[in-house]
């Protein structure tokens, strides 16, 4: 077992997967191993970007209710300002 083409099919699997199984097919090992690494990376991949948008959406969120509120002409918004009430639930007006 090569741990360093396996990490490499890892983290290929991670970023960029479609070519996550040339090193495996270089180094010739077999096949199950370069499934596992690079389904493995995947996964971990998938996990963590599917965590993470939900802190951008908040995040996005946060931003837009911020730009909606503040009631000042230098913004760029002038007659679109939409007044809303105070939301400290985002959850109620998750999109």
């Amino acid at each position: 077992m090569n741990w360093g083409i396996l990490s490499s099919i890892f983290i290929l699997g991670a970023f960029k997967f479609l070519f996550s199984a040339i090193p495996g097919a270089v180094a010739e090992i077999p096949i199950w191993q370069t499934i596992i690494a690079s389904g493995a990376g995947a996964v971990l991949s998938g996990f963590f970007f599917f965590s993470a948008a939900d802190y951008f959406r908040k995040r996005s969120f946060q931003k837009m209710l911020k730009h909606s509120i503040c009631g000042c002409a230098h913004c760029g918004y002038g007659a679109l300002h939409v007044i809303l009430p105070d939301i400290s639930d985002t959850r109620k007006y998750a999109v």
